[in-house]
C-alpha cells in the first residue's frame, strides 16, 4: 500500500509539475509575435517527451535492449528535449527564419544524442565525485543502454556466447551483483564497445557543430553553440572528430505515430 500511494503521489506530482510548465510557458510568450510558433514547438517537445518516458518504461517491462531502442528513446527523452526544442525555442522566440530554427533543431538533436551516450559510458566508468552516482549503477540496475547495447552486438559479432549471456542476464532483471557489475564493465572494455561508443559520440557532436555551422548564424554565436556541444559531450577543446555518418531519419510529432512501432 505504502508502494502504491507514493508512485500514485509521484504520477500526480508530475501531472501538476507539467501543467504548470505549460501555464509558465504561455505566460512568458504571451504579446510576443513568435509566441504561437513557440507554442507549436512547446507542443511537439511535451508530446515526444512523454513518448520517449514510455518506451523507456515499455524496455524495461519487455527487456527489449537493441540499439535502435536505445536510440529512439534516448532521441526523444533527452536529445530533443534537452537540447533540440530549446535551441529550437529560442531561435523561434528571437525571430529566426524556418531554415535556422530547423538547422538548430538537428544540431541540438545530434548533440544531445551524443550527450546522452556519453552519459552512458561516465555512468558506467567515470568518477562519482564527478557522475553523482556509484560506477556501474546503470549496469546494477538492469538498465538497457545504448552502450550495453553494443556489447551486445560486438558479442555477437566475436560470437562471445558468454558475454551476451551475461548482457541478457543483466537487462533481463535477474538480480545483478558486484561480481557481474565488474564482468559487465570488463566486457565492455574487452570487446570494444566503450571505444565504439566514444566514436560515436564524436561523430554526433561533429555533425551538430556542422550543422550550426550552416544555419546562418553569427560566428560568435556559432562558436559558442559549438563550444556547449562539446562540453556537454565531454570533447576536449580543439578535438578532432571523425567524419559524421548520415543523418538518422527524422522523428515524428505525434504520440501514436512514436509508440506505435513498439506495440
Amino acid at each position: 500500500p505504502c508502494g502504491t500511494f507514493g508512485g500514485a503521489a509521484a504520477v500526480l506530482a508530475g501531472d501538476l509539475a507539467l501543467a504548470w510548465a505549460d501555464d509558465t510557458f504561455a505566460e512568458s510568450v504571451a504579446g510576443l509575435p513568435s509566441a504561437s510558433r513557440a507554442a507549436r514547438v512547446w507542443r511537439v517537445m511535451r508530446t515526444e517527451m512523454v513518448a520517449g518516458q514510455y518506451l523507456d518504461l515499455r524496455a524495461q517491462v519487455t527487456g527489449d535492449a537493441s540499439a535502435e531502442r536505445a536510440v529512439r528513446t534516448a532521441v526523444l527523452k533527452t536529445a530533443l528535449y534537452s537540447m533540440g526544442h530549446p535551441l529550437a525555442l529560442g531561435a523561434t522566440l528571437a525571430g529566426a527564419s524556418g531554415d535556422t530554427v530547423r538547422a538548430l533543431r538537428e544540431a541540438g538533436r545530434s548533440a544531445g544524442l551524443a550527450f546522452q551516450l556519453h552519459d552512458d559510458v561516465r555512468g558506467a566508468f567515470g568518477d562519482p565525485a564527478a557522475t553523482g552516482k556509484p560506477v556501474g549503477e546503470d549496469i546494477r540496475e538492469g538498465k538497457a543502454t545504448y552502450l550495453l547495447a553494443v556489447a551486445g552486438e560486438r558479442c555477437a559479432e566475436l560470437g562471445d556466447r558468454a558475454g551476451l549471456g551475461l548482457l541478457e542476464r543483466i537487462t533481463g532483471g535477474a538480480r545483478t551483483t558486484e561480481e557481474d557489475v565488474d564482468r559487465v564493465l570488463d566486457l565492455l572494455v574487452s570487446c570494444g564497445a566503450r571505444d565504439r561508443v566514444a566514436r560515436r559520440v564524436e561523430e554526433l557532436c561533429a555533425r551538430g557543430a556542422e550543422t550550426v555551422a550552416r544555419a546562418g548564424l553569427a560566428r560568435e554565436a556559432a562558436d559558442r553553440i559549438g563550444a556547449l556541444f562539446g562540453a556537454a559531450c565531454g570533447l576536449e577543446p580543439g578535438r578532432a572528430a571523425a567524419p559524421p555518418e548520415p543523418p538518422a531519419p527524422s522523428v515524428p510529432p505525434t504520440l501514436p505515430v512514436l509508440i506505435g512501432e513498439a506495440r
